[in-house]
């Protein structure tokens, strides 16, 4: 019986711990940082009358030049945007609308210098199917470093 608890309790500790990996950033002073070009996510239903939005921030790095954003979804309803973090002046806002089938779209930005950016995915699933995003960067895209990770602060007991 003692060892089936420490089974069980060793196995609650490993989901809790992937679950706190997997987490997606939701405070948009500490996002998540984006160590490859492209992120895809699910949204999950909330309940009936619960009109609130779910919404994800990354960061990421763009030189000189111009950077491709590509968005596929499916059963997503809201905004992606793009926004440098200096200031948060919005580059690009992508407003999306679900019909049922996978949508596809794209934007453009040419940015003049380097900048550090910021990727809000704002959005919820009109019906009681998970909504799925994914985006994709090309061009002047380039990964965050581990120099331009900050840590959300802990608190001390």
């Amino acid at each position: 019986m003692k060892h089936a608890r420490k089974i069980i309790f060793a196995i609650s500790m490993a989901v809790v711990f992937a679950i706190a990996v997997a987490a997606q950033s939701n405070d948009a002073n500490f996002p998540t940082q984006l160590r490859s070009n492209s992120v895809s996510d699910v949204i999950k239903p909330r309940a009936i009358g619960d009109s609130r939005l779910t919404t994800y921030y990354y960061a990421f790095n763009g030189d000189q030049g111009d950077i491709f954003v590509s968005v596929i979804t499916k059963n997503f309803d809201g905004d992606i945007d793009v926004f440098a973090v200096g200031g948060m002046r919005q580059l690009t806002k992508l407003v999306i609308y679900s019909d049922g089938n996978l949508n596809e779209t794209g934007r453009l930005i040419y940015l003049r210098k380097p900048e550090k950016l910021l990727l809000r995915v704002q959005g919820r699933t009109p019906g009681d199917d998970v909504a799925t995003f994914q985006v994709k960067f090309g061009g002047s895209f380039f990964a965050s470093t581990d120099a331009d990770s900050e840590s959300a602060p802990t608190v001390a007991v």
